[in-house]
């Protein structure tokens, strides 16, 4: 049985003590393939088994964070997005501007992961003993297709999203031991 779902299950809860503060680390990393590829994401969000969103665990959820760069698009500069880049590739906040930009779900900008194998990630606070799900938004650039783009915590694929336009993503619930 894997370990995903042995804590789905439960198994793991009595190891650790429930309702302690745990950082861990939340990424978003788009799939391996060659050629020049694009994922959008926004609207990024924590909620529990509920449904209800859990505010102020994720910062820029939005990618709202002021844009300075060249022509409304900028590298993502982790000091003011709050989000480090992962691997090699473009991490970029647009801001409605350009030929590639998709529209966004939440405010006017959104981020653009571009390249196989590039990300962001954020080091997060969650609750131990409690249940999570990862709510955000994506898509991929026009005429792009067939790419997944994975969420990750702690460097473990928690679960992977193949989609088209905008789309609303929601994990499955996942247990923080």
């Amino acid at each position: 049985m894997n370990r995903r779902l042995l804590l789905l299950m439960g198994a793991e809860a009595a190891t650790s003590p429930a309702g302690v503060p745990k950082a861990v680390t939340l990424a978003f990393v788009t799939e391996a393939l060659p050629g020049d590829r694009s994922y959008f994401l926004d609207y990024i969000h924590v909620q529990g088994l509920d449904g209800q969103w859990i505010p102020g665990i994720i910062a820029n959820e939005s990618f709202e964070a002021q844009v300075v760069g060249f022509g409304n698009m900028a590298d993502m500069d982790p000091a003011v997005s709050l989000w480090q880049k992962v691997n090699e590739g473009n991490a970029i906040i647009c801001h409605q501007v350009g030929p590639f930009y998709p529209g966004d779900i939440e405010g006017s900008q959104v981020l653009v992961l571009q390249g196989g194998g590039v990300g962001v990630s954020q080091v997060i606070t969650l609750t131990t003993g409690r249940y999570y799900q990862f709510n955000f938004y994506a898509r991929q650039r026009f005429g792009d297709s067939g790419q997944h783009i994975y969420v990750l915590l702690d460097g473990q694929m928690i679960q992977a999203f193949q989609v088209g336009d905008w789309t609303q993503c929601i994990t499955d619930p996942i247990l923080i031991s």
